[in-house]
């Protein structure tokens, strides 16, 4: 392919400028600020548009930099291109507003229905990133990105002519990536919620069994006749039951029953023991001071009969107080004794026994939700299936990738390789990618990473493999190398080899520069070819 003219009929700082270029070798010179970079930027705009930045981003984005000094609304530009035996005339309107591309085939007088398809075609596919990488250079970027790994890796996987052409095993890969990680967001989320759940019902379920255990002990007590306990010793069992409902998240709903009506017996025994006590004391006092009302009587009177008479009755009075403290002690016992006959004693077993029946009930629903959530986080291992599934098909793919990348990578190896030996003069006499996009070169005998070498000869390995790349992903398009300031880090020896690479590749060669000494340096590499012709 070969671009025959650019038109930037209103790109930056330039309205209706018309360049025509030719085969092979093309140097545009000019000192900085005289728009270089503007006409290099508007072959890759031609090609692929411009893409309007967001936010900060679009303060300095190629948009901005490169809209129309004057009248930015009119933000245009044409150019004619050479692709075998036809030719084709681009035009694109590149405001953001009213953005068009229209592709005409001058050849055979037509219009392709899309633009953007065609220009596809004519790159045979390559994406921006690729050409951005390989034959498209910016200014002093010698450099690759990241992206011309991935279209590598991209190209060479999916080189193998067995594989179908339609499939891109990179997106296979990370769309299989994408549902795994899809697969194991799910089975986290379910496993948290069943694990929750769970883990509550867990909890009812162990304060229901304790519950049913204290319920049981006081059907036994009652059984065998103790229901006599002190207030004292029922209100530790109620403190006992408000003890767990705070530790069980507060769900009183489960013990209410028992401690209910142990209390209510507790305070009925209470206040009968405390009436006994009154009664006693008060028979006592009586007594006593009947009694002391007597000996006052004998002691004062005259009457030596009624003395005699009052003394007698003062003893009596004193001597009652010992069957009265003996028979009231007991009252309340008896009392109570005869509370706990048979009929009272089933009443009690039966609310206790109605208590257990219900809070057994409550524990076996329990129990079965719980089964239930046991069984869906057993169910949870078919996700575990999925995944362990979709790992198996990403690393068997990675796998056939691996083997593919070491067939195709050879060529783009032997490129490379051939390119660099070249343009070193065989001081690097080979340069290799591995699987893992790591660059290694051979040179003076030993195997070297790019960070042990010189910044010169770094700038050369690059370009070898922007050179080789360019050709591999290209297929069998011959596309121009549209360079600007490549060579800016060379020396005159290193800036020599690489214009007779270029010279003699045939290819069409678009070159900005702002220094004479590329212009002087191709008139003697072509004389020199000349000769050796």
């Amino acid at each position: 392919m070969e671009i025959l003219e650019l038109e930037l009929k209103h790109y930056g700082k330039f309205e209706n400028h018309r360049l025509r270029l030719k085969p092979g070798m093309n140097i545009i010179y000019g000192s900085n600020e005289t728009g270089k970079t503007t006409i290099h930027s508007f072959i890759r705009a031609m090609f692929f548009g411009l893409a309007r930045g967001r936010g900060r981003v679009s303060r300095t984005d190629e948009y901005r930099l490169r809209q129309p000094w004057e009248n930015p609304g009119y933000f245009a530009g044409s150019m004619r291109i050479r692709e075998g035996k036809e030719i084709y005339s681009l035009e694109r309107n590149f405001d953001r507003e009213h953005q068009s591309l229209r592709v005409f085939n001058e050849t055979r007088g037509s219009e392709a229905a899309d633009g953007r398809e065609a220009i596809d075609r004519i790159l045979n596919g390559m994406s921006e990133s690729a050409f951005c990488n390989t034959v498209f250079v910016r200014q002093a970027r010698s450099e690759t990105d990241e992206g011309l790994m991935e279209e590598l890796q991209r190209f060479m996987v999916n080189y193998d002519r067995s594989l179908d052409q339609q499939t891109d095993v990179t997106k296979a890969v990370q769309s299989l990536r994408r549902k795994k990680k899809q697969f194991e967001q799910k089975k986290k989320a379910e496993e948290q919620l069943l694990e929750e759940q769970i883990g509550r019902r867990q909890t009812e379920a162990d304060y229901l069994r304790r519950e049913i255990e204290n319920l049981r002990e006081r059907e036994r007590s009652v059984q065998q006749g103790n229901g006599d306990r002190t207030g004292a010793e029922r209100g530790r069992q109620m403190v006992y039951g408000a003890g767990l409902e705070e530790r069980n998240g507060g769900q009183a709903e489960y013990g209410n029953s028992a401690e209910e009506y142990g209390a209510e017996e507790g305070f009925e025994a209470d206040a009968s023991e405390k009436r006994s006590r009154t009664y006693q004391r008060l028979t006592e006092i009586l007594l006593v001071v009947a009694a002391l009302l007597s000996f006052a009587g004998a002691a004062f009177l005259q009457i030596l009969q009624v003395r005699i008479f009052l003394g007698i009755f003062g003893i009596i009075f004193l001597l009652c107080l010992i069957p009265v403290h003996l028979l009231l002690g007991n009252t309340g016992d008896e009392e109570e004794s005869d509370e706990e006959d048979s009929e009272e004693k089933e009443w009690r077993l039966g609310v206790i026994r109605e208590d257990i029946r219900n809070r057994e009930d409550k524990y076996q629903k329990l129990q079965k939700e719980l089964e239930v959530l046991y069984q869906k986080h057993v169910k949870l291992e078919g996700i575990n299936i999925e995944i362990e599934a979709l790992t198996m098909a990403i690393e068997r793919i990675l796998s056939l990738s691996s083997d593919i990348f070491q067939e195709s990578g050879g060529s783009l190896n032997e490129k490379a390789s051939e390119i660099l030996r070249q343009i070193t003069g065989g001081r690097c006499s080979r340069v290799s990618i591995d699987e893992a996009m790591e660059v290694r070169v051979q040179a003076s005998g030993r195997l070297l990473h790019l960070y042990e070498v010189s910044y010169g000869t770094m700038q050369q390995i690059y370009f070898a493999l922007r050179m080789a790349a360019g050709e591999m992903l290209a297929g069998d398009r011959i596309l121009p190398l549209v360079l600007d300031e490549p060579f800016a880090m060379y020396d005159d020896a290193r800036l020599e080899a690489a214009l007779t690479w270029l010279y003699c590749s045939g290819r069409q060669v678009i070159l900005f520069t702002c220094q004479e000494r590329e212009r002087r340096i191709l008139e003697k590499v072509k004389k020199k070819v000349e000769v050796r012709k």
